[in-house]
Order: C-alpha cells, then sequence, then structure tokens
C-alpha cells in the first residue's frame, strides 16, 4: 500500500504542494491512489486552461516503506478546443418556408460567450462561386448557450432558397477564451452546410 493506513479513505488536513495553487482537497481513495478535487469555485477553484502543474509528493503523505526516486510530478492541462456535435441544413416539418443552417460545438472548458460571438461568421456563397474562390456574403445568425457554458448552438435566420446550389461557411475565428482564463482557442475553423437551390429540384438524375 502507498498509502498509510490511518488515512485510506480520508481527506488530508495537508496534501502534496500544487503549484499554481488549485484550492481543492486531497484524499486516498484507494490504498494505491490518492485524488485531488478542485472546489470549482470561480477563482482559483478549478484547473486552468493550458497551465504546466506540479505536484511534489511529501513523505507524510506516503507509507513509511514508499520509497520514490523523484517525488515531483509535472503535467500540462489541455488547450481549449471543441468538436462539432451537429451540422445541418434544417427545413422546419410544419412549415417548409423556414430553412435554417444549424451548428452546434461542445468545448471541453466554459467559454467566454459575449467573446466568442465576436468570432463567428456565417456566409452564404454559391457552389459555382466558391469554386471560383470569390467571397460570400454574411448572413445574419443567432448563437444560444446551455447553462454550463461549453455548448454553443449556432443558427442562422432563416434561409431563402437559393437559385443555385449554395454553401453555408460558418467560419470559427481564433482566439476566444474561457472563462477560466489561459491561452485562447489557436486556430481558425471552417464548417460547411450544403443549400440546395431551386434549380436542384429539376435536376435529372442519370
Amino acid at each position: 500500500s502507498a498509502a498509510r493506513t490511518e488515512l485510506l479513505g480520508k481527506s488530508l488536513a495537508e496534501g502534496p504542494d500544487l503549484s499554481p495553487a488549485v484550492n481543492g482537497s486531497w484524499k486516498w481513495e484507494s490504498d494505491k491512489e490518492l485524488v485531488f478535487t478542485p472546489t470549482g469555485e470561480a477563482k482559483k477553484g478549478d484547473w486552468a486552461v493550458g497551465e504546466t502543474y506540479k505536484i511534489k509528493l511529501s513523505k507524510k503523505n506516503l507509507a513509511d516503506h514508499i520509497l520514490i526516486e523523484n517525488r515531483t510530478i509535472e503535467f500540462t492541462t489541455f488547450k481549449i478546443d471543441f468538436n462539432i456535435s451537429k451540422e445541418e441544413f434544417y427545413i422546419d416539418p410544419r412549415n417548409s418556408k423556414i430553412k435554417k443552417a444549424v451548428v452546434n460545438l461542445r468545448f471541453n472548458y466554459p467559454i467566454d460567450t459575449e467573446e466568442f460571438k465576436k468570432h463567428i461568421q456565417f456566409n452564404l456563397i454559391s457552389t459555382a462561386n466558391k469554386n471560383l474562390g470569390l467571397k460570400g456574403t454574411k448572413q445574419p445568425f443567432n448563437v444560444s448557450f446551455n447553462s454550463f457554458l461549453n455548448e454553443a448552438y449556432l443558427v442562422s435566420e432563416n434561409i431563402p432558397v437559393p437559385n443555385d446550389e449554395s454553401v453555408m461557411i460558418v467560419s470559427i475565428e481564433k482566439d476566444f477564451h474561457s472563462t477560466r482564463g489561459g491561452p485562447g482557442y489557436d486556430k481558425t475553423k471552417s464548417i460547411e452546410i450544403n443549400i440546395p437551390g431551386k434549380t436542384d429540384a429539376f435536376k435529372i438524375k442519370k
């Protein structure tokens, strides 16, 4: 057992040294697993974004027979990132005149919502013009978030059916941040949603 018998299942009055400091508690969950749980409060109560931490174990935290050559452990938390949980051209089943481009994102940290909104663009362009390298026209959109601020729901306003097949390009620009601070998102990502045009309805498939 790595833990002192009298400390098993108990929170430590004085745990290993953690730098930079994070408010929380250390507990021996098993004889081999020492767990740190942040308090989750706004300041110094959770892991920072993209931060390198050092943990220094003390002899008093371990059983007397445990010998460790290096008592310092170092790790770096993840940078801010997200995955796309939905991307679609939505047609309201009750009113086919309502057509919207929808993108849902899930982040690994809560985000600064007001800042994030400034880093989004919706641009509509015909497929032909896109292939020529031309720019599209900006489209109005709305953004909402879940209560944990780690999911964003991006929805265009109603899209009039274009004459020709088109693409809605949803751009998410770099340099927005988490509410926990740290470095910002360091990439620019584009999501393309195909928008059928009026002429598509009259195409004959061979």
